[in-house]
């Protein structure tokens, strides 16, 4: 970046890797420079500790029920997606259960050919995945509460949740962003009345960039960007 970037109204920061990243999509996590990446970027309901102990981190709280089989988690519904045009007019909104329930179905979905789906496969009823019926393994329960039934207690489920698969992503952007999903990067935030610096993120010739810029910015610069050298 040249030496004069202080006085522009954004910064820009590229995370460079040697193999190249080649999706910024959790459900395609599976090699260590996406893994790495992908970790940056997004959150799950659940992280591990300095001891590698779950413990919740876009869930609030979670509860082990009937015996272990269903896993009930309260959302934190104070947390909110970074600005972003694929929300509308509103630019943002607050994570919901049902952004829980959409990304589990779309990991597991055909469609998706995701290597992550083996978290779940085997540990619930697929053929109940992305119906109304009341025991369906992933259950959005109003915009708090998110149920995860599985077929028989599994302990190490809430360590799974914590894998970068499992990152909860924004109902509606796979559809508005279509094909250029995967190349877009998303990112929580916690603390709403902050108002904190926009964040987006991209990939180009194979490696990340983030660019932060002030809110009130019009937000269609964020995404006509084709290489690294429109950032400088």
């Amino acid at each position: 970046c040249s030496t004069n970037s202080a006085n522009k109204p954004y910064k820009v920061f590229h995370y460079n890797e040697d193999v190249g990243i080649t999706s910024l999509d959790p459900a395609f996590a599976s090699d260590q420079s996406n893994i790495w990446t992908v970790s940056q970027i997004y959150e799950g309901l659940i992280e591990l500790d300095s001891s590698l102990l779950p413990k919740p981190c876009l869930a609030k709280s979670y509860q082990l029920l009937d015996s272990g089989k269903l896993l009930r988690f309260e959302i934190n519904t104070q947390i909110r997606f970074h600005i972003n045009q694929c929300f509308g007019n509103q630019y943002s909104r607050y994570l919901s259960a049902k952004d829980v329930e959409y990304s589990f179905n779309r990991l597991m979905d055909p469609k998706t050919a995701s290597k992550g789906a083996w978290i779940f496969n085997g540990k619930i009823d697929s053929e109940l995945i992305n119906t109304n019926h009341p025991l369906r393994p992933f259950k959005a329960i109003g915009d708090s509460i998110f149920e995860l039934r599985l077929n028989k207690a599994f302990a190490p489920i809430l360590a799974l949740l914590a894998m970068p698969y499992c990152a909860i992503i924004p109902l509606g952007a796979v559809e508005y962003y279509g094909k250029d999903y995967p190349t877009m990067g998303w990112e929580c935030y916690g603390n709403p009345a902050a108002q904190p610096a926009v964040t987006s993120y991209y990939m180009a010739a194979g490696n990340l960039v983030l660019r932060n810029g002030a809110v009130s910015e019009d937000m269609s610069r964020y995404h006509s960007l084709n290489s690294t050298t429109d950032l400088f």
